[in-house]
């Protein structure tokens, strides 16, 4: 039952926060795309929180093929990581960024890790961004039931599953 109620709370005080920035008003141009995935930069955070949302957003990123048939339209996005753009290929590549990240101890038994992580979509021919995404987002447990390493996964997951669906939505309506 006390785990019930610990799950009702972290329910209720999660929060994650999503804005999108369009930097440019360049459409993406062909219908197969490659898209190079760099990993997270995060000098003011810790590296394995860094890790865990780099990771998880890459395996989140990876796991479903993208399709939008709007206007007649079929875009087809491959994710690769790291490589570099073929030649004569429309190539975009994300770039991805963790800061302000902070734990804290809180009162009543609770603590709390929060995160925010952005990233930006880039013409590999211009080297423009197109778009940024950013997400603020916590995690408020009882340290009794969770510990501070398992809270900060279930943050890197919940931001990385937030960024993926962002970015999905954001690919699928150029």
């Amino acid at each position: 039952m006390r785990f019930l109620f610990a799950a009702l709370i972290l329910s209720f005080f999660f929060n994650g926060c999503s804005h999108i920035n369009r930097l440019s008003d360049e459409k993406i141009k062909s219908k197969n795309n490659m898209i190079f995935f760099r990993p997270f930069s995060g000098d003011s955070s810790p590296d394995e929180v860094v890790k865990l949302i780099s990771e998880q957003f890459y395996t989140k990123l990876t796991k479903k093929k993208f399709f939008s048939g709007r206007e007649g339209k079929t875009f087809k996005f491959g994710f690769y990581m790291g490589q570099a753009c073929p030649a004569s290929l429309d190539c975009y590549y994300i770039t991805g960024e963790v800061s302000d990240y902070k734990y804290e101890e809180g009162c009543c038994g609770h603590d709390g890790v929060k995160v925010k992580a952005s990233i930006k979509f880039w013409n590999d021919l211009t080297k423009k961004p197109l778009f940024q995404i950013s997400e603020s987002n916590n995690e408020v447990f009882e340290p009794e039931n969770v510990n501070q390493l398992q809270a900060i996964e279930t943050l890197a997951e919940d931001t990385a599953h937030i960024l993926v669906k962002e970015l999905i939505s954001e690919l699928k309506s150029n």
